[in-house]
């Protein structure tokens, strides 16, 4: 059977998660899928045993590369840049794959008979690694709401659908979609998935979307990215301001920037609440310079649109000469509020 779909699967220090990951591809009910599975100069002497192991196995399914350290992004690419099926998922080492997944993916496409769909949105579920529990995906009721029950979409580019979870790994997308737009992923920075959100929506014409369970994505492991607090949070400031220069180049219609002033306002409070306070204090300053170049009939408009009291306030507040003082005391504010409704609830 011919390969249908290419996970793209980056691996930096995972071994501890890496092999449940790969069984729960290799497992599929159907065929028609491949591995490159990336080590991305991992250090821990296991994961690059790991990807040698199962690539050794599995020949003719697993491909496996190694590379010095480029970042999640500078894997993804080297991934990207071998695939040679028709679709491509960039799927995270520490998740686990429904077992169906291929199989409903095939049936969909083939229900719909369309050669075009760009972009495919799949519904994970969470798996937290600290209590050993799972949960619905934060945008599960909304991502029902737009799609209704295995809704397709065209063309693409809604307020609904931009105000979707950024994440890269929840989408599958069509190869040459990307080929055409030389799409690649920025290297050697961190939250690297959140410009082709927007980009990548922007630029497609079709999507499909499901309501079945797609995969398992774990949180709250020891190491993940979200999970640092050091100097890398900072990375947030060129990640938001690339999204906001495209937005502005592209001239993109208002209420479509509306939703990135939500994510990004939304992205920068909680990198500056888990951030350490060395970092905190260099994230605030360089957060107040991104914010006050942006035009301001653009920062007025979304002023008129947003219902958020606490968005309103941090967008004035960063803006303002008063930063320091009324930052700080916005946001132990706003942490004590979270640890009193935890308490309560």
């Amino acid at each position: 059977m011919n390969n249908f779909i290419t996970f793209v699967i980056p691996a930096y220090n995972v071994a501890d998660y890496l092999e449940e990951c790969l069984e729960s591809v290799l497992h599929q009910t159907v065929d028609g899928w491949k591995i490159i599975l990336v080590d991305d100069g991992s250090t821990d002497n296991k994961t690059s045993e790991i990807c040698r192991r199962y690539a050794d196995a599995h020949p003719q399914k697993i491909k496996a590369v190694f590379q010095k350290n480029r970042g999640l992004g500078g894997a993804r690419n080297t991934g990207l840049n071998q695939v040679d099926t028709k679709y491509v998922m960039f799927f995270d080492s520490d998740d686990i794959l429904d077992l169906n997944f291929v199989y409903n993916l095939k049936k969909r496409e083939e229900k719909y008979k369309c050669d075009q769909i760009d972009m495919i949105f799949t519904l994970p579920v969470i798996y937290d690694n600290r209590d050993k529990k799972y949960y619905d995906w934060y945008d599960k009721q909304k991502f029902i709401d737009i799609f209704g029950h295995e809704a397709y979409r065209v063309p693409v580019v809604t307020k609904e659908l931009f105000s979707l979870e950024v994440n890269a790994c929840r989408k599958v997308y069509r190869t040459n979609f990307l080929r055409e737009l030389n799409f690649q992923f920025d290297e050697h920075l961190k939250y690297e998935d959140f410009y082709p959100h927007y980009y990548l929506l922007y630029n497609a014409k079709s999507c499909l979307g499901f309501d079945i369970t797609s995969f398992y994505y774990r949180i709250n492991r020891p190491n993940q990215i979200t999970q640092l607090r050091n100097s890398s949070r900072l990375d947030v400031v060129k990640i938001i301001s690339k999204t906001f220069d495209f937005a502005i180049t592209n001239e993109i219609d208002p209420p479509l920037v509306n939703i990135i002033f939500d994510n990004s306002i939304n992205f920068s409070i909680w990198c500056i609440n888990n951030s350490a306070q060395e970092v905190r204090e260099k994230l605030i300053e360089q957060l107040s310079r991104l914010y006050n170049v942006l035009p301001k009939e653009l920062v007025n408009e979304y002023l008129n649109y947003t219902k958020s009291r606490k968005y309103k306030y941090f967008l004035k507040i960063i803006r303002s000469s008063l930063l320091s003082k009324l930052m700080y005391d916005y946001l132990l504010i706003e942490l004590v509020k979270e640890k009193l409704a935890k308490r309560k609830g």
